[in-house]
């Protein structure tokens, strides 16, 4: 299986909130967020975050050195945007599922 394969097939086995701030879905723990807020993110800082995930840290509870590292810059763009008044802005999510 594929890592996107995996995380295409993932369920939400626990509570697990988007990580953008205040944002409520639940999404399943192999996810960073929800569809919309996971396309707001620069597709830089998304490919930094799929590059270092790896399928089932989720369940073992050991995220890569990478991933640690690359998730607060997701957090920190956000941080920035929102300073800004800008963070409600950017493109539509691609339509259907993942």
């Amino acid at each position: 299986m594929t890592k996107a394969d995996h995380v295409r097939a993932a369920s939400q086995t626990r509570p697990h909130t988007c990580h953008w701030p205040g944002c409520p879905a639940q999404v399943p723990p192999a996810m960073w967020g929800c569809k919309a807020h996971w396309f707001k993110l620069p597709a830089k800082i998304r490919r930094a975050i799929w590059r270092a995930y790896r399928p089932g840290q989720e369940d073992r509870m050991d995220p890569s050195p990478h991933y640690l590292a690359a998730a607060p810059e997701a957090s920190d763009w956000i941080g920035r945007m929102i300073a800004e008044g800008s963070a409600a802005e950017g493109p539509p999510p691609p339509e259907g599922r993942w």
